[in-house]
């Protein structure tokens, strides 16, 4: 990751300047807005990325190391992460709920739709 963006994205984190990293969040490709919170604590990057959208949390959440993504979702409670995860794509959803620890997995399938627990089976 760069050096200089990474400095920056600590200061607006330090400075609670969440109206920049919105607007970071907003108009960066996910993938970079990942690269770039995924050396941040979990709960750093959560104070971030729960302030999208949905679908653009859901995104950049998809986008992180599958380990930062699953210290993240540890800060999570059942509801929020069911919201992430109703928004994620179903590919990235099941490949998720597959490294999610089991006591999380349960809770979440049995809140998600119908037609999405399927469309998981089907995966």
């Amino acid at each position: 990751m760069n050096p200089v963006l990474q400095s920056e994205i600590n200061n607006l984190i330090q400075n609670s300047d969440y109206e920049t990293l919105d607007h970071f969040c907003r108009e960066s490709i996910p993938m970079v807005v990942a690269e770039s919170l995924s050396v941040f604590p979990p709960e750093e990057i959560l104070k971030v990325i729960s302030r999208q959208e949905p679908a653009l949390m859901a995104r950049i959440f998809c986008d992180l190391p599958v380990d930062v993504q699953l210290n993240v979702a540890g800060k999570m409670d059942n509801s929020a992460l069911v919201l992430l995860v109703t928004w994620m794509d179903p590919d990235d959803r099941v490949d998720f709920l597959k490294d999610l620890p089991g006591d999380r997995v349960g809770p979440i399938m049995r809140s998600l739709a119908k037609a999405e627990r399927e469309d998981i089976r089907l995966l």
